[in-house]
């Protein structure tokens, strides 16, 4: 279990270990999910973007 202080501007600071587990990258997205007992965190999947094809 980690903790971490909550900043004066509402930020915290992702334990390096978590990071690493889910795989995190500079400007990824985590989604905060409150479960029973807390919340967990989750890395966002990207949605795949399709491009529309072109009809002549």
């Amino acid at each position: 279990m980690n903790e971490q202080e909550i900043g004066p501007k509402g930020q915290i600071t992702i334990p390096e270990e978590i990071i690493k587990k889910l795989g995190l990258q500079p400007r990824d997205r985590v989604v905060f999910k409150a479960v029973e007992g807390g919340y967990s965190i989750s890395r966002q999947i990207k949605k795949a973007v399709f491009k529309k094809p072109r009809i002549s």
